[in-house]
């Protein structure tokens, strides 16, 4: 099972540093005017079929097995991209592209190490404990649920010149979704002293803004849900900590 986990890192380093080290800035103008009918967009694909060959041929010499996975690693990369193509650069459409390739090559990892999908799954599934399944409900919570909580008691404490205030579109809730997501890792790997450390640098960010502001209600509205957000994800993150 070690050996599948190996492969399927290096298919990973390999896809990732030919995905974005390894490109031409010609190729990447290529595929920006002409999209789908971009020849940079075959020649990347077929460099990434070469590239995980290369990886899968530690583990199988067997020619027509590697030239079939080399054209099914450089369909998929191309099917894949067109995909991310039709659909706009949206954060979405990324994760669901590396999602994507990630599945295939776990599937080719899995293939020519011979091992079945059911008994791998079968391990899969006994190797989950509880706890396991708490973090995974903890980092659910804190994105969404949470933000929607923060909403619903920060609705009757909203600034009065809402329009003098205004930022990002949703630059708050991402904002609050990275902060989350760092204070309840820290949490649950212990490390309470980095966690002092962000809340003080995005104190003296804030600092310039609530400093020249004349609308008290802006400062104490910010500070409100800044201290939910930490207050709310450190409760969590505790929770998940207890042994």
């Amino acid at each position: 099972m070690n050996d599948l986990w190996m492969t399927f890192a290096k298919l990973v380093i390999v896809q990732v540093f030919v995905q974005y080290y390894c490109q031409p800035r010609s190729w990447l103008e290529n595929r920006q005017e002409y999209g789908l009918m971009s020849t940079s967009l075959i020649k990347h694909s077929v460099v990434q079929g070469i590239a995980g060959c290369c990886v899968l041929a530690w583990v199988t010499l067997d020619v027509w097995s590697l030239v079939s996975l080399f054209f099914l690693l450089a369909l998929s990369h191309w099917l894949i991209d067109a995909l991310v193509y039709l659909m706009g650069f949206r954060v979405r459409v990324l994760l669901i592209a590396q999602a994507l390739h990630c599945i295939i090559l776990l599937l080719l990892a899995v293939h020519v190490h011979g091992i079945e999908l059911l008994s791998m799954s079968e391990g899969f599934i006994k190797a989950i404990e509880a706890k396991h399944l708490a973090i995974v409900i903890a980092y659910l919570l804190i994105l969404k649920p949470t933000s929607s909580m923060i909403s619903a008691v920060l609705v009757r404490y909203s600034p009065i010149n809402r329009a003098d205030n205004d930022g990002l579109i949703a630059g708050g809730e991402i904002i609050g979704y990275l902060e989350r997501l760092l204070i309840l890792t820290f949490v649950i790997k212990g490390q309470f002293a980095v966690i002092g450390f962000i809340l003080a640098a995005k104190s003296i960010f804030r600092f310039g803004d609530l400093n020249n502001t004349t609308n008290r209600n802006l400062t104490e509205y910010v500070l409100l849900g800044s201290f939910l957000s930490v207050t709310i994800t450190s409760f969590i993150g505790l929770a998940v900590s207890i042994k």
